[in-house]
């Protein structure tokens, strides 16, 4: 994963008092997408993850 290609943490709480966390990346620009499909690498190094748990 590039320098510059970032991951993003975002929590928020639901209307039933759950938290709902979201693990994502951001999009790499057209420079280094170019750069991924040279070195035949993903775009998106990692799934998206989605977490919902209870609040205590």
């Amino acid at each position: 994963m590039m320098r510059n290609h970032q991951f993003m943490l975002t929590s928020m709480q639901s209307i039933d008092c759950k938290t709902i966390t979201i693990l994502d990346t951001s999009v790499p620009e057209k420079s280094h997408k170019q750069i991924y499909k040279a070195l035949n690498l993903s775009l998106n190094p990692i799934k998206r993850k989605t977490v919902k748990r209870q609040l205590v």
